[in-house]
């Protein structure tokens, strides 16, 4: 039996129609993880409290060594498998961080200074008290790292009236110097970030990370900058602090004050992890009991906010072999004429320590 034509042809559009739709099926069974992808990834980091880095210091056990630990990277969970990192948002290494000033560049005897401009070109303003006749040791007090943390910085000021009018007597052998805040920004904004990072998540120490958290319960994916030292602030203060340190070698003391750990306040020393040990810089321990008794100010070898503070200003001077200490004030209100006595008789007994050693 012969098929016409017309029944030859109805065959072969049927034929064809069931080729075509077999190749549609494996060309999206092809594609379809990648899809996927674009609909289902969670960003890990935009939660708080979420640990993003597998090379953190346990405070128990100890911590990674500082020249081999890795850079955090963020994660991402895909639909399909296990977290990935991400290569979307490559964090720099710290090595990358710019190099510092040479100290020639830096004058420590000008009686008022700038140690350099801020995001928004605001000077970073610091006064200066050299010592006179023989210069052994250095201690610098910082005000105001987190600009709506300022109620240390009337206290700084009677005292910098003090030394001026010669109601106190400087000790021959110690110079003072007195920065206002290097977050000047976040000063005239009343906020704690400068543009947006938290400047004393910004350091070069080894648990820096770019997400950070601030409080128990918030978290700031970009907070501790793309790199250490990527803010104007933090890498001018670290090369006016290096180029001192060249000056008085291992003669040189930072505090760093906050605010707030009520009801008492809170001293505590900068810590540094190398082979996994905390060293516990015995000279900051030592310095951060002192200034705690005599202001009468709680003291802890490690910080008890009940979240992780990384990247931070006195850890990364510890370990440039500075001595460096946090103290919070115990409010974040002008403090009272009993609590400035306070905060006052701490700075002295530790400014009287130094400079009989």
């Amino acid at each position: 039996m012969r098929l016409r034509p017309e029944v030859w042809l109805a065959l072969f559009v049927a034929l064809a129609f069931v080729v075509f739709s077999l190749s549609a099926i494996a060309v999206a069974a092809t594609f379809q993880p990648s899809l996927a992808v674009t609909q289902v990834v969670v960003i890990q980091t935009a939660t708080p409290n979420v640990d993003v880095a597998t090379d953190a210091p346990n405070l128990t056990t100890g911590g990674p060594d500082p020249s081999t630990a890795s850079t955090p990277i963020p994660l991402v969970t895909l639909a399909w498998g296990s977290p990935q990192p991400s290569t979307s948002t490559p964090v720099p290494s710290p090595t990358s961080s710019p190099s510092p000033q040479p100290a020639a560049t830096f004058n420590f005897s000008s009686a008022q200074f700038s140690l350099g401009g801020s995001v928004q070109g605001r000077d970073i303003v610091g006064y200066a008290f050299p010592a006179q006749t023989d210069p052994l040791h250095a201690l610098v007090l910082v005000s105001g790292i987190h600009g709506d943390e300022m109620n240390a910085w009337p206290i700084l000021q009677l005292l910098i009236t003090n030394y001026q009018s010669g109601e106190l007597i400087q000790p021959p052998n110690l110079s003072l110097y007195f920065i206002e805040s290097p977050n000047p920004d976040g000063v005239f904004l009343n906020r704690r970030l400068n543009a947006k990072v938290d400047l004393n998540r910004n350091w070069e120490t080894y648990d820096w990370r770019t997400g950070v958290e601030i409080s128990p319960i918030d978290f700031l994916p970009t907070g501790g900058g793309s790199r250490p030292f990527s803010e104007p602030e933090t890498f001018a203060l670290r090369n006016w602090l290096l180029g001192l340190h060249a000056q008085y070698p291992g003669n040189v003391t930072v505090v760093y004050f906050h605010a707030a750990v009520p009801p008492d306040g809170l001293v505590t020393p900068g810590t540094h992890w190398v082979n996994g040990r905390d060293l516990g810089d015995a000279a900051s321990r030592e310095l951060g009991q002192l200034f705690a008794a005599a202001a009468g100010y709680d003291y802890d070898n490690l910080w008890t906010g009940g979240y992780r503070v990384t990247g931070d200003a006195s850890t990364w001077a510890v370990a440039q072999g500075m001595r460096s200490l946090t103290v919070e004030l115990p409010t974040r209100e002008e403090l009272t004429e009993p609590e400035a006595q306070k905060l006052r008789e701490g700075i002295l007994a530790i400014l009287n320590f130094i400079a009989g050693q």
